[in-house]
C-alpha cells in the first residue's frame, strides 16, 4: 500500500527488503517504478535493466524502461523499447497504453519542432512515431511532406505526401 499512497521512501524500502529474500524481477520493477515516480530515475534505470535480465519477455519492464528513456531524453531508446513491448505482447492494454503515453508526448515534441522552424528535428521525430506507429499516426506524413517542403527536399516532400494521400484519400 505504500506505493499506492504515493510514499515511495516507504514502497523503496520494502521492495528492497522483498529483495534480499530473493532476486525477482518482480520486485526490481515496483522499486525501479517507486524510484521513478520519486524523481530519481537514476536509481530507477539499474533496478529496470536488472528486471529484465531476469524476466526478459516481460513486456512492461520495457514500457517502464521506455519511459524512463523518454523522461531521461533518450526518444530513441524510448522507442526501440516500445517496439521491443510490442513485439512481445502487442495487445496488451499495459504496454498499448504506455506505447500511446509516449508517442503522443514524441508527436507533440515534433509539432513543437516544426513551428520552431527546426523541420529537421521534427522530421526525425516524426520518423520515430511512425517506426512503431504508423497505423495511428498516417497524418504525420503529411507533416513530414511539409516539413521537407520547407526545408527544400521536394523529393522527399513527394515521397511523403504521396504515402499520406495514399493512406488517406479523402483529404
Amino acid at each position: 500500500t505504500a506505493y499506492l499512497n504515493d510514499n515511495y521512501p516507504a514502497a523503496i524500502e520494502l521492495y528492497t527488503k522483498a529483495l534480499s529474500y530473493g532476486d525477482y524481477g518482480l520486485f526490481y520493477n515496483g522499486r525501479s517504478e517507486a524510484y521513478f515516480y520519486w524523481g530519481d530515475s537514476g536509481k530507477a534505470l539499474p533496478d529496470i535493466e536488472r528486471a529484465i535480465e531476469l524476466r526478459p519477455m516481460t513486456e512492461d519492464y520495457y514500457v517502464h524502461r521506455a519511459m524512463i528513456y523518454y523522461y531521461n531524453g533518450d526518444v530513441r531508446q524510448a522507442v526501440s523499447d516500445l517496439s521491443i513491448a510490442q513485439g512481445i505482447r502487442p495487445d496488451d492494454g499495459g504496454t498499448l497504453w504506455g506505447r500511446e503515453h509516449i508517442l503522443e508526448k514524441i508527436v507533440k515534441e515534433a509539432h513543437s519542432f516544426y513551428q520552431d522552424k527546426n523541420y529537421q528535428k521534427a522530421v526525425e521525430q516524426y520518423e520515430l512515431v511512425l517506426t512503431v506507429g504508423a497505423s495511428k499516426y498516417y497524418d504525420l506524413y503529411y507533416w513530414q511532406g511539409l516539413a521537407y517542403m520547407n526545408m527544400g527536399d521536394y523529393t522527399h516532400a513527394a515521397e511523403k505526401l504521396q504515402i499520406a494521400a495514399d493512406v488517406f484519400p479523402n483529404n
